[in-house]
């Protein structure tokens, strides 16, 4: 007789686990008794079906659904070995449950769909009322929406809907944190101040667009998907879009359905602020610079660079406002000094690439990771056996790739000499690309043939992956890392920096390895160094500060000023929050 056991370690020497996607169904209470409905299934079949009785106490009744439902999500999973991506949920049981959504989402890595279920019974040839419906049908229904909005990757497919929206979270039916999840990211002063300036700029009822060359993969759309996801929770008007001029359209005149205030990124759309001021010439509009403009070459007469950044601020100058990155250097002297604003880059704790996640779902994706080392014929990182070092960046020429190889290249040779029986740390270079990254393709054909070239004794030891769009992937990358690497040479913002930190993961540093004091005390200071300014919150709070000096005065200027320690500075805190301290 051959007993299968159940068993399971964090290795990820294994294979991925199967995934899956659910739907539940929950009756209204008779008696103080509910019964829960949740059934699984893969993209074709349905699998499984779980149904449980309920009694529910007096007080907090949600409370026991919602721990009830996480904690058989979760038995159902590791028994079995299958992860759910996503599950779908009707309406009226987030009213009931509140904080379900976003437990399911920060404590078991599972993306719930919120759906209309009045719509859903409208749909097909038989419009029988969702009430009536059998609780496994109900439940099988939303699971098969819930697979209908993710893409052969497994993740959602992002939606880019009517003249552009970029619509963020499946257009807000994916509900993954609550403001006072937000809240728990950051101290009291910083949240009383976003409070404040939300309750500001709420009444006027603003329409604030925000114009991204970059709907997904870039930084860039990071910061603005946690930007309209938090202002969405705090009752604001906040879009993203991709293009616009039509009547009624967010470029168009505000009298005429027009965004009342306009954000422009990145330096491939500079022409939208001439359209936006030529429709509405009082209409604040902000220049966003993402990037690191060379001063010495811009200012250089007949170089490219100079040809590119005439080009730029021809069309650049008829913002009302420049916010740069908080490093004076990238900004041309061009720029009047009273226009320019700084605000840095920033981080959502909460979403797919920082966000805690259990053991078990870190070897799931550690897995996928080592699946696509496969694919690409680079050797695996067999965790926790092997450790590694880690730099996720992009294959761009200014990310410091070959820095991070020499560097390892060195510090193999160093540990050979040395202590030769020490077992060496692999290295991981990986990272997502984006629609603007011409450069990705031949860097890292580059980094390929130097290994070959220069080191290939080392090639069993490092791993180079243009990874999938998968955050949670990188997010395992870096929480398992012994040491995070962010050797950029120029264009230095990278946020990386931020999220290896919070992670308790000591980033560009000397004898890390070999002194495992040094190591410990850097491990925790980092888990307490980082500043509100560079969360969700914090910028949310310095943008919305600037819009609200805008709405009350449009020729306000930010005077080169850091806006979060303007904006301390102005409310004047009672207490010191990380903001307070940290400027």
């Amino acid at each position: 007789m051959i007993v299968l056991m159940n068993t399971f370690n964090d290795g990820w020497s294994g294979l991925p686990f199967k995934v899956a996607y659910a739907g539940v169904s929950v009756t209204p209470p008779k008696d103080n008794i509910t019964t829960l409905t949740l059934a699984v299934r893969d993209v074709i079949y349905p699998m499984d079906y779980i149904q449980k009785q309920l009694r529910l106490p007096p007080q907090k009744p949600d409370a026991v659904i919602t721990d009830s439902m996480l904690d058989a999500l979760r038995e159902y999973s590791e028994s079995r070995f299958v992860k759910v991506t996503g599950i779908g949920m009707p309406a009226e049981l987030i009213s009931t449950c509140p904080h379900l959504t976003s437990r399911l989402w920060l404590e078991n890595d599972i993306i719930p769909l919120v759906v209309d279920c009045d719509k859903v019974a409208m749909e097909g040839d038989q419009n029988t009322p969702w009430g009536h419906r059998a609780l496994d049908e109900q439940a099988e229904v939303l699971a098969m929406k819930c697979v209908r909005v993710f893409g052969p990757l497994n993740i959602p497919i992002l939606q880019v809907g009517y003249r552009g929206l970029v619509e963020v979270n499946s257009h807000f039916h994916m509900h993954i944190a609550s403001l006072e999840n937000y809240q728990n990211t950051v101290g009291a002063q910083t949240w009383d101040i976003l409070q404040i300036i939300a309750s500001e700029v709420r009444p006027k009822e603003l329409r604030i667009a925000l114009f991204s060359a970059t709907p997904q993969g870039g930084g860039v759309a990071l910061i603005r998907h946690a930007f309209v996801r938090l202002g969405r929770l705090l009752d604001l008007d906040i879009k993203c879009n991709r293009y616009w001029a039509s009547d009624g359209g967010p470029l168009d005149d505000p009298s005429n359905g027009g965004a009342d205030i306009i954000v422009v990124d990145h330096p491939q759309m500079p022409d939208l602020i001439q359209i936006a001021k030529e429709r509405s010439p009082a209409r604040p509009v902000i220049y966003r610079s993402h990037i690191q403009i060379r001063m010495d070459l811009a200012e250089t007469p007949h170089t490219p660079q100079a040809r590119t950044w005439n080009w730029l601020w021809k069309r650049a100058q008829h913002a009302d406002i420049f916010i740069s990155h908080p490093i004076p250097d990238s900004v041309p002297r061009d720029v009047p000094k009273a226009m320019v604003g700084y605000i840095p880059a920033s981080t959502d704790i909460l979403d797919g690439l920082n966000k805690d996640m259990r053991d078990w779902d870190i070897a799931h994706y550690g897995r996928i990771f080592n699946q696509w080392c496969k694919e690409a014929g680079m050797p695996t990182v067999d965790y926790p056996t092997e450790k590694y070092f880690a730099q996720v960046a992009r294959f761009d020429p200014s990310k410091g790739l070959f820095d991070a190889l020499d560097g390892y290249s060195m510090f193999y040779d160093h540990v050979q000499k040395t202590s030769s029986s020490t077992k060496v740390p692999k290295l991981v270079i990986c990272g997502h690309g984006s629609v603007d990254d011409p450069d990705a393709t031949g860097t890292y054909q580059a980094v390929l043939e130097r290994i070959d070239e220069k080191m290939p004794r080392l090639k069993d030891l490092i791993c180079v992956i243009r990874a999938k769009p998968s955050d949670q992937v990188l997010n395992a990358i870096l929480s398992k890392a012994k040491i995070i690497l962010q050797l950029s040479t120029c264009e230095g913002f990278e946020i990386k920096v931020s999220e290896a930190l919070r992670k308790g993961k000591p980033v560009i540093a000397t004898n890390l390895w070999s002194d495992e004091g040094l190591y410990n005390r850097l491990h925790s200071h980092a888990l307490r160094a980082i500043r509100d300014e560079v969360t969700a919150v914090g910028h949310l709070a310095s943008l919305l500060y600037l819009l609200s000096k805008l709405t009350k005065d449009k020729n306000w200027k930010p005077q080169s000023q850091l806006m979060p320690k303007s904006m301390v500075g102005e409310f004047k805190p009672t207490g010191r929050s990380p903001l307070h301290s940290a400027l």
